[in-house]
């Protein structure tokens, strides 16, 4: 297992072929039957496994990792892909440029429904009050993309985000 990133003295791999000892795999890959490398953890375990990145501070460094893109094929899970964005959703937003580029980044790693609908802004209410022109302006684009789930992620934010009761 190749990665360097450890957390409670493991690899993210490591991690998440524990949690997939759950036996979901079954399961999950008949919701994605064209997807290699789905595990079938849970969402609220990768949601928990993305909290403890978050909480330990030390998620930069993970940022770093996965955005590097350098697992090899059979780490390649679908699960390391919908972490990510997890981790992304639970963020401290201290420097909002610096956000969407590591969320620019993730967004070319969506390879499933799943990956992408997982996503949520972290602390949405504050950012969009705080930066939401902003917001409106990284999201549109998307909607223009050649590649299908960079379309999604554009129309799930903005649904997400822009559309109100009024």
């Amino acid at each position: 297992m190749s990665s360097t990133y450890r957390i409670d003295e493991r690899s993210i791999t490591e991690h998440l072929l524990e949690l997939a000892q759950q036996g979901n795999q079954p399961f999950t890959q008949r919701l994605h039957p064209d997807i290699a490398g789905v595990l079938g953890v849970r969402l609220p375990d990768l949601r928990a496994l993305a909290r403890r990145i978050v909480r330990s501070g030390s998620w930069p460094a993970y940022l770093d990792e996965a955005e590097r893109g350098e697992r090899p094929e059979e780490e390649d899970f679908m699960e390391a892909r919908t972490l990510q964005g997890l981790v992304l959703g639970m963020l401290p937003v201290n420097d909002f440029s610096d956000y969407l580029t590591h969320l620019s980044r993730w967004v070319r790693v969506i390879h499933s429904w799943s990956v992408c609908d997982s996503f949520s802004l972290p602390q949405p209410k504050k950012l969009l009050r705080e930066h939401g022109p902003e917001l409106w302006a990284f999201f549109l684009p998307y909607l223009q993309h050649s590649g299908e789930y960079e379309v999604r992620f554009g129309i799930v934010a903005l649904m997400q985000y822009f559309i109100d009761a009024e």
